[in-house]
Order: structure tokens, then C-alpha cells, then sequence
């Protein structure tokens, strides 16, 4: 049953991958029609439970599930859903402030911050032959760096803050997926992400412009490719493997996003991006290789 387990936890990781992958193109493609990042969050985020509230209102003890959590899951995922929302928000305006390049490049270093926080708050040892792996992506990571400029101090700070709240509801996830099952998690998380975002966009009375079928369109796709294919797939996973693991599969994000604002947008990556990209990848087939092992 665990084995099974963890191979359906294999084809969800593939599934996050390369639905995170799109973040990037789908977020520049809705912020270039003027909507502002927390609207556009909003839509991607309520489109999002309303998709998932019947799967939740079906599946038999869901409700009670999370009604009958601990006190500690109840907060964690209290936490979980502060800190996507505030991931969205800060992923969303790196892209508009900066290169797609330098964005996901900082956006990554998430990964390291997994392995720490997976050592120091859940007491997950990684053997060393896949930390090497870690490091031979992050050293990818400082490649894809190389030459990347003209992005402003703003974007590059939201870029840091984008993976400093991506861990922390990574970790979350991981802490709360042992005991609780994906529905009820991810109805919890998403849910206090949406309103958290609606109340911030009401009470600033945040600019409306952009709120057409083309912004909207965007904000949905983001909501089906990313948030339920991505996140709620990356979440799955998070059952059988642990945080280091997960943000190491999602690490090819760092090749795969620019790569695709190449062809819709013909933002033209530099060498140091395709190159940083295969070491990355690289990286990330190690880690996963003898992380599969130690698992066994």
C-alpha cells in the first residue's frame, strides 16, 4: 500500500512540476493586461475552491476531518494559507518588477531553506550523496544568475520573499499531510489564502483595471495549470516524501519558466540561463535518485 503510495506520490510530483512550470508565462501574460497581482490571485485562488468544494463536500469524513483536526493542524494550516497568499502575491509582482530569469532564479533558492527547515522543525534527515545533488542545482542556480540584470530592487526582493513564504508553506504542508488528508488540506489552505486576498484587495481598494476577459481567462488557467495542477499535486506528494524532496522536483521551474515566456513573449534567455538550466536538472535527477534509495 505504501509503495503504491509512493509511486502515485511520484506521478503528482511530475504533475506539480510541470504545472508550476507555467506560473511564469500565465502571470506576466494576465499582470500585462493591467490586473493587479492581488486580483489576480483572488480570481486564480477563488476559482480554485470552487473547483475543489464539491470533490471536498463528496469525499465521505472530509468535513468531519477537518472539523476534528488537532489544534496544531488547525493552526498549521492556518499558517499554510497566510503564507500562499502571501507567495502569490509576492511571485506575481517579482514577475512584473523583474526579469523572468533573475525572479525564478531567487525563487528557488526556496529549496535550500526546505532542507533546512525539513532538518531543524521536523527532524527529516537527508542523506548526504542527494544533498550533493541540492548543491549541484543551486550551483546551477548561481549560473542561470550569471549576467542576469535590469531588474529593479523591488522585484528582486519580492523574488526572496516568493521563496521564503514558498518553503514555510511547503514545510507546513509536509507537517500537516501526514495526518490530514489533500482534500481537506488544500479546501483549508486555499480558502484562507482567497479570503485573506479579498479582504486586502476590498479594504485597500486596489485599482480594478485589467479585469477583462483576457485577465480573467489568465487568472483561471493559472488557477486549473497551477494552483490544482501544481500546488494541490505538490501537496499530494507531500504525504510520501518529504519537503527537501518536493522543492527539488519543483526546482526545474528555474529552467522551464523562462524558457516558456521565450515563446509566448520572445524574452530571450541568456546563455548562462540555458546552460544554469541543465546543470539544474542535472541536480535535481541526482537528489532524486538517491533519495528513491534511502526511501527504499
Amino acid at each position: 500500500m505504501i509503495k503504491d503510495g509512493r509511486r502515485l506520490g511520484a506521478i503528482a510530483l511530475v504533475a506539480a512540476s510541470l504545472g508550476i512550470s507555467a506560473s511564469a508565462v500565465l502571470n506576466k501574460w494576465a499582470m500585462g493586461t493591467g490586473l493587479h497581482p492581488v486580483w489576480l490571485n483572488v480570481f486564480r485562488l477563488g476559482l480554485a475552491v470552487l473547483v475543489t468544494l464539491p470533490f471536498f463536500l463528496r469525499k465521505r469524513g472530509a468535513m468531519q476531518a477537518l472539523r476534528h483536526a488537532p489544534r496544531q493542524d488547525k493552526l498549521l494550516m492556518l499558517l499554510s494559507g497566510i503564507m500562499l497568499a502571501i507567495h502569490f502575491f509576492t511571485w506575481a509582482t517579482a514577475l512584473k518588477y523583474a526579469d523572468s530569469v533573475i525572479a525564478v532564479t531567487i525563487w528557488s533558492t526556496f529549496s535550500l531553506m526546505c532542507v533546512v527547515g525539513s532538518s531543524l522543525l521536523l527532524s527529516e534527515r537527508t542523506p548526504l550523496p542527494a544533498l550533493l545533488g541540492i548543491v549541484l542545482a543551486v550551483g546551477g542556480v548561481g549560473i542561470c544568475a550569471v549576467g542576469a540584470s535590469g531588474s529593479q530592487l523591488l522585484g528582486v526582493v519580492m523574488a526572496l520573499c516568493a521563496a521564503v513564504t514558498q518553503a514555510a508553506y511547503t514545510l507546513c504542508g509536509r507537517a500537516v499531510r501526514k495526518r490530514v488528508d489533500m482534500l481537506p488540506y488544500t479546501m483549508a489552505v486555499y480558502s484562507v489564502a482567497f479570503i485573506l486576498l479579498l479582504l486586502c484587495g476590498l479594504f485597500l481598494r486596489l485599482p480594478t483595471d485589467g479585469m477583462n476577459a483576457q485577465g480573467i481567462g489568465a487568472s483561471l488557467l493559472l488557477a486549473l495549470i497551477c494552483t490544482l495542477g501544481g500546488h494541490s499535486m505538490q501537496n499530494y506528494a507531500l504525504k510520501f516524501y518529504k519537503a527537501p524532496t518536493v522543492s527539488a522536483a519543483i526546482l526545474t521551474e528555474v529552467f522551464t519558466g523562462p524558457l516558456l515566456v521565450f515563446f509566448v513573449f520572445g524574452e530571450v534567455p541568456k546563455i548562462t540561463s540555458v546552460l544554469g538550466g541543465v546543470v539544474i536538472l542535472l541536480g535535481v535527477g541526482w537528489y532524486m535518485r538517491y533519495e528513491w534509495k534511502h526511501a527504499k
